[in-house]
């Protein structure tokens, strides 16, 4: 790896998004708007913290926080609608477990 790769893997936004803004369901849900506005479909180009971004919506998914939930629904939405390759991968399983937790939520 050169030292560009080195200094942008460093700042990758991927990386401020999950140790600052997804720390925990409520900051998840806190930082919801500035994470929607500031993720592009660069940000979702393979690298080492797309498989920990993955991880994390997956995690939110299943959160047992409602807002963690809500989060984790947004964040795949907006995850698919800026990357083909990771709504192919994911887009079935997630949109799976939303169904599933939106029924749970309307039964209950």
């Amino acid at each position: 790896m050169n030292f560009h790769e080195l200094l942008m893997n460093e700042h990758h936004p991927l990386k401020t998004f999950l140790n600052i803004h997804l720390a925990s369901d409520v900051s998840a849900l806190l930082h919801l708007p500035f994470i929607l506005d500031s993720l592009t479909s660069e940000n979702l180009a393979p690298s080492s913290h797309l498989p920990k971004w993955i991880a994390r919506i997956q995690s939110l998914l299943h959160s047992k926080d409602t807002g963690g939930r809500w989060a984790g629904m947004v964040l795949a939405q907006k995850t698919v609608l800026l990357s083909q390759g990771l709504l192919l991968e994911y887009g079935q399983s997630w949109a799976g477990v939303a169904l599933l937790s939106i029924s749970v939520c309307l039964f209950d």
